[in-house]
């Protein structure tokens, strides 16, 4: 078993990181596995809102991991939430166009292994699929136990 620094040399995670304002600092961690990643660089940026009036994805995805990061409030069901059933322990953080799958780690420490459009996940019912993938990746990768939070509220992952 490893620890997170361990998998991010080995380039089994890749920590996550936005460009914050002078004064800001980091007060929790975003990691990901590597599929994750390329979706960010490969298929988010050719996204576009649902709504012509919003932020494109790719900036909503910035505008969201900097307020994640930063240790801005989040709020269950709008912000993120814990899937079903319950007893996965597998997450969604959401913006208006975008989900955003994984699990934490610990506190104030999220692991990234999905994303993709709001429309697709909900026009193709993609849930099920993505929270049963979250379960396999984080059982087969080689993290620490115990590997998330488990049986926890949505308050108890992140931090105000």
């Amino acid at each position: 078993m490893s620890t997170i620094k361990e998998l991010e040399k080995s380039g089994e995670l890749i920590q996550v990181a936005v460009r914050l304002y002078r004064g800001e600092r980091e007060n929790r961690l975003f990691y990901a596995l590597p599929a994750f990643v390329q979706w960010v660089s490969k298929d988010l940026p050719g996204l576009k809102p649902l709504d012509e009036h919003d932020m494109l994805p790719a900036e909503q995805f910035r505008s969201l991991l900097r307020d994640y990061l930063i240790g801005r409030r989040l709020n269950v069901s709008d912000d993120y939430k814990r899937l079903r059933p319950r007893e996965k322990d597998v997450f969604e953080l959401k913006t208006a166009d975008l989900r955003i799958f994984g699990w934490f780690y610990r506190r104030d420490i999220f692991i990234a292994s999905f994303g993709d459009s709001m429309e697709r996940v909900k026009t193709h019912d993609l849930y099920d699929g993505y929270r049963d993938e979250t379960v396999r990746l984080r059982a087969a990768l080689p993290l620490n136990e115990p590997k998330w939070l488990q049986n926890v509220k949505e308050d108890d992952v992140i931090s105000f």
